[in-house]
């Protein structure tokens, strides 16, 4: 993909499992990590995308 590095993808990846509510032992067989502590960025950079969401459609409730 054009305009994309190997980390995006990889990054993206691993963030759309996580959205899809993958275990923690999936998550560490897929992308390499052999500890919960290497995905916990991941996890964060979720849970922040997930709060940016809920407010954007709280907003747009009114």
């Amino acid at each position: 993909m054009p305009g994309w590095d190997l980390h995006q993808l990889r990054h993206t990846a691993i963030s759309v499992r996580i959205a899809h509510d993958y275990t923690e032992v999936d998550l560490k067989r897929f992308s390499g990590h052999t500890s919960l502590r290497s995905l916990e960025r991941y996890i964060a950079d979720n849970r922040e995308a997930a709060k940016r969401k809920a407010r954007a459609w709280e907003r747009r409730q009114g």
